[in-house]
């Protein structure tokens, strides 16, 4: 009768992670041979009836998807947050959690260090700080560090890429889903749109770009 009432409520997709139940259900459910019976015709009457509803909606979030793991540059870096992921903040010092499997297991101090020395220390330790999360300016031709090809819309990997993405690249036709897609899955990204940095922020970029 459980899975009777998870196929229905499956049926209006109202019951949020349902699937994870069906499938421990399932998992745990011993192999036996069962006469047919009227609870399980009904079961699958419920099934043959799912054909005709349409499948749920996957709610989006509004953020650009996390590049893939595994190297300093696959994304952004927020290096202005006190502990990489997986160390928590004990007191200042960062102190690897349970979910930390590199081989820096004492704890640590950042204060003061430079993002350049959190690189270092990142690809040493294996542990990255987290992306940052802002719109992503897509209206520049090229992720970061990616150069456009003379006279195409073609980018073109730096000397130091290491991800899975050949190149060149051609982004002509794309939207923002597919710019988020291919962020994620190159470990490249585009910088963040100036409306969504800091003033303080906004400031210190616009004069690297006039020095640099």
């Amino acid at each position: 009768m459980r899975i009777v009432v998870l196929f229905a409520c499956l049926a209006v997709a109202r019951c949020g992670d349902v699937m994870d139940d069906i499938v421990n259900i399932f998992a745990n459910m011993p192999a036996q041979h069962v006469e047919p019976n009227a609870d399980m015709e009904a079961a699958r009457g419920i099934v043959r009836s799912l054909a005709s509803y349409p499948a749920p909606v996957r709610h989006k979030g509004g953020h650009t998807l996390d590049p893939i793991k595994g190297s300093v540059a696959a994304c952004d870096r927020d290096y202005a947050q006190v502990c990489p992921s997986k160390f928590a903040n004990v007191g200042g010092a960062c102190v690897p959690t349970s979910g930390y499997n590199g081989p820096c297991r004492q704890a640590h101090s950042f204060n003061g260090l430079s993002a350049t020395a959190k690189e270092r220390w990142s690809s040493m330790c294996l542990a990255w700080w987290p992306c940052v999360r802002c719109d992503r300016d897509f209206g520049e031709p090229c992720p970061v560090g990616w150069t456009l090809l003379p006279g195409s819309s073609e980018c073109e990997t730096p000397i130091d890429y290491s991800g899975p993405c050949t190149s060149p690249a051609d982004f002509a036709g794309f939207n923002r889903e597919m710019f988020s897609q291919w962020s994620g899955a190159c470990g490249a990204y585009w910088a963040c749109s100036q409306a969504a940095l800091p003033v303080a922020t906004k400031s210190f970029r616009t004069v690297v770009k006039l020095h640099g």
